[in-house]
């Protein structure tokens, strides 16, 4: 009974929180501004969705509104010393709370699916065929727009901005750890954001090649390295499995050395 309402308790605390309202908000304009910009153009439904994906978008707006969102997951207050009694070990909590990064930063990627769709299929066209302005901007990738669809694409570019919201998240998560400072670990995750957007714009090629942007856009990707556009960029994939694994083995290992105080941390 006391476990029924102890994962009710936690449930609650995770999912009703009035973050999701201001979740919600944010998508309601941020996909109405996108919406309004598609409109201008020769697109369709997916390029809505892909201009996710675009640097403007998703460093500028994006990844900053999700470090500040997901600041709720590191500040459960006095229930965290609870967590931290009734898991058994500290590597069970540090894993409980890596499923919460990844439990939110889905449903963070699902409700703004969900509103962009609601918003835009109604006014552009969802026929599963790339629109002008997709072939007359991105003619360097030619054979890849004939070889995959943009249902494929889409797809293709939502896993990708999870799997970069993720990796933030646990970076975020692993400062807080290291530091004990929500603050802190914010600002630090913000200012390896920004050393993204200055080595894109900048085309700092020697940093920028081995940083985030150019591995959540699959047509950067792409020209990155110089890829087979008959096949499927499987490759992509391998670097995000390498900084996940990285940045989450460093801090299960580090947490069982820790002495936590749940007390602290909480600015």
């Amino acid at each position: 009974m006391k476990k029924k309402v102890f994962k009710s308790g936690l449930l609650h605390t995770f999912l009703f929180t009035r973050i999701h309202l201001l979740l919600m908000i944010f998508f309601l304009l941020f996909s109405y501004f996108l919406l309004t910009e598609m409109l201008t153009r020769d697109t369709n439904i997916y390029d809505y969705f892909l201009s996710i994906s675009n640097i403007n978008t998703l460093l500028f707006i994006l990844a900053p509104f999700f470090f500040i969102s997901s600041t709720s997951l590191f500040t459960f207050g006095s229930i965290e010393s609870y967590l931290l009694i009734r898991f058994k070990g500290k590597r069970n909590w540090y894993l409980f709370h890596l499923f919460l990064i990844a439990a939110y930063t889905t449903v963070f990627c699902l409700l703004l699916i969900a509103v962009m769709a609601l918003e835009g299929i109604f006014v552009l066209n969802v026929e599963n065929e790339w629109s002008t302005y997709t072939v007359n901007f991105f003619s360097y990738h030619h054979e890849f727009l004939e070889n995959f669809t943009p249902v494929t694409v889409v797809f293709l570019s939502i896993s990708l901005v999870w799997l970069f919201l993720f990796s933030y998240g646990l970076l975020y998560y692993l400062m807080k750890l290291l530091t004990g400072k929500t603050l802190f670990a914010f600002t630090i995750v913000f200012l390896v954001n920004g050393l993204n957007i200055v080595a894109e714009l900048s085309r700092w090629e020697t940093i920028s090649s081995y940083l985030f942007f150019k591995r959540v856009n699959v047509f950067q990707y792409i020209y990155l390295v110089n890829a087979e556009q008959t096949q499927f960029p499987g490759g992509i994939y391998f670097y995000w499995l390498i900084i996940i694994v990285v940045i989450a083995a460093i801090g299960y290992y580090i947490v069982d050395k820790m002495d936590l105080d749940t007390k602290k941390g909480k600015d």
